[in-house]
């Protein structure tokens, strides 16, 4: 089984920021201060959009995993395991 934090960590090239807010945290919908940013990459980029698509498919895997207690080959339906629920 591949290192699943290596796999969630990703390193992208040059890339333009929207909306950035670095430097001080604003408040979201539920008044929760968050530092964030837009990434604005091109469509013509399929490398990296690759990378990032992969890098989300194997965090969702982990969650999964060790969030929900879903077993490898076992398929959850919904959004919350049926071991769990057994």
């Amino acid at each position: 089984m591949a290192d699943v934090k290596k796999d969630t960590k990703i390193t992208i090239g040059p890339l333009r920021l929207s909306y950035p807010k670095l430097f001080e945290p604003e408040k979201n919908d539920q008044g929760v201060l968050k530092y964030g940013a837009a990434f604005l990459i091109p469509k013509s980029d399929a490398k990296t959009i690759a990378t990032i698509n992969k890098a989300v498919e194997a965090a969702k895997t982990d969650g999964k995993s060790s969030k929900w207690g879903c077993r490898k080959g076992h398929r959850c339906t919904t959004g919350i395991c049926r071991s769990l629920l057994l």
